[in-house]
């Protein structure tokens, strides 16, 4: 595979702008004319609509702006596609991010696409059963060595996915779902725990992606960016912060919320997630654990559906997102400092807090009572 130095950006048949190689560990970003005159900002605070280019900072994102950053795979969708490139007896560490943007699927994260395309393939069909193609997973994940003649499958499968587990896109009912497996140090029963914490958030009043449990106990989530495909941008990309490092407070999500939904409602959603998260015990709330969804038709954006929800103990048992500054043993007084700066109701925000505590205390009553 060549190296690629510069890429078209397009959104579907559309040119949004070049993305180029700039110095080392750089790159540079230039939007398209017709596209100034009738496209929006794919990253409000970085990449605002301007006529002018635009060039990253080599940290956090090796170079890349955060938009960018989104599409590319890690966890688990990373190691996959360095196997592959190994596989094709290339180094992985001297592909830069722009070639790898290039091995792109059909089904990368979002709208954006990249031009030249090197992979441009549909999902599969798999000839498999979920309980065999965990198996086969579990091979890759164990042997890094693995000689295996589907590993360009797996690559282009879940090779644009993020997060620690493995992923694969799979078809039920024309629909494309993101089937998640359990990594070899998981629980038991990880898949079905987090079936229980969509449910319960759904019965909260939080928006969820259509979901489903597959075969001995697989989560399977709707990809809510198809039918139609939609521009997304998480909340890492949109401050150009990387998400592996505690950075943010709530006081950041409600603000970056604000500025760039401007509704009420929105706030309220993202209220119910921060009080799901403290509830439930969710500690990874990182911040690509935060999207938005961008609506040309009414030039707005919003909240996606929240995902990612389950019981997560991180080290110490500190929160990835401070609440009021605290990373851990959250009161209710904490989650109601927020209604003040951003004219939340605070008896309203009380219920909500009371009707979370409720639904996670009786529906998640197993999982929160593990050591």
């Amino acid at each position: 595979m060549r190296s690629v130095e510069s890429v078209d950006v397009m959104c579907s048949d559309r040119k949004v702008g070049i993305l180029s190689c700039f110095q080392t560990n750089r790159t540079a970003f230039e939007y398209d004319t017709q596209w100034l005159r009738n496209g929006f900002s794919i990253s409000p605070f970085s990449l605002p609509l301007s006529e002018k280019v635009f060039f990253s900072e080599r940290e956090p994102f090796d170079g890349m702006f955060g938009v960018f950053d989104d599409c590319l795979p890690d966890g688990w969708g990373k190691l996959i596609l360095d196997r592959w490139l190994r596989k094709e007896e290339m180094d992985p560490a001297s592909v830069n991010p722009i070639s790898r943007l290039t091995l792109l699927s059909d089904d990368s994260f979002g709208l954006l696409s990249f031009i030249p395309r090197l992979w441009n393939e549909k999902p599969f069909a798999s000839a498999f059963s979920i309980d065999e193609l965990h198996e086969r997973i579990r091979q890759i994940e164990s042997d890094p060595s693995l000689e295996w003649t589907r590993l360009d499958d797996y690559a282009k499968e879940g090779g644009s996915s993020g997060g620690a587990r493995p992923k694969v896109n799979i078809l039920i009912d024309d629909d494309l779902y993101m089937v998640k497996f359990p990594l070899h140090n998981d629980p038991p029963g990880v898949g079905r725990m987090e079936y229980s914490y969509a449910e319960a958030a759904s019965k909260c009043g939080i928006s969820m992606a259509e979901h489903r449990l597959l075969g001995s106990g697989y989560f399977a989530s709707l990809r809510f960016d198809r039918n139609p495909r939609v521009h997304m941008l998480s909340l890492a990309a949109l401050l150009e912060t990387s998400h592996r490092n505690p950075v943010l407070d709530y006081y950041q999500v409600f603000q970056s919320v604000s500025i760039l939904t401007r509704s009420n409602a929105e706030m309220e959603e993202c209220f119910r997630r921060m009080a799901f998260n403290v509830l439930a015990r969710n500690n990874d709330d990182h911040a690509k654990n935060f999207l938005f969804i961008f609506d040309e038709a009414s030039m707005k954006w919003k909240l996606s559906p929240a995902f990612d929800l389950t019981r997560s103990d991180t080290y110490f048992g500190e929160r990835s997102t401070t609440v009021n500054g605290k990373g851990k043993n959250i009161t209710d007084d904490d989650m109601l400092s927020y209604c003040i700066p951003f004219h939340l109701d605070a008896n309203k925000m009380k219920e909500i807090i009371d009707r979370i505590r409720s639904v996670t205390e009786g529906d998640l009553a197993e999982y929160l009572a593990r050591n």
